[in-house]
């Protein structure tokens, strides 16, 4: 016996098949959407350390310059000293700045990554 399907169930067989696939597209491409952002969200945790060290090596690398100024010229102390608590200052205001963006920025990221659903 021969088995015979007709043209309109061929069509709706296609036509599920169709459905089925572009729904497994969709949901790899969302999953590749999440995970790049993911990877994104973690390159920013390296970035900012990267960063925070670069600052700290700069105000260590300013703090040498002074004490050597401090050490080489006569009755600059109190000057240099004042210089330096300015200077710790500024860098301590950079780095609460720096931390406060970069907690902003994953945040914002963070939560435009997250999927809606509706």
């Amino acid at each position: 016996m021969v088995d015979y399907t007709t043209p309109v169930t061929t069509a709706f067989e296609m036509q599920r098949a169709t459905i089925t696939q572009s729904q497994k597209a969709l949901e790899q491409s969302v999953a590749f959407q999440q995970n790049v952002n993911e990877a994104v969200i973690d390159s920013l945790d390296t970035q900012e350390s990267a960063q925070r060290r670069g600052v700290e090596l700069s105000k260590t690398a300013f703090h040498s310059y002074l004490d050597a100024i401090e050490s080489t010229v006569p009755g600059v102390a109190g000057t240099v000293e004042e210089m330096r608590s300015a200077v710790d200052e500024q860098y301590d205001f950079l780095l609460e700045n720096h931390a406060d963006s970069s907690t902003t920025l994953r945040a914002r990221w963070s939560r435009a990554s997250t999927p809606t659903t509706r």
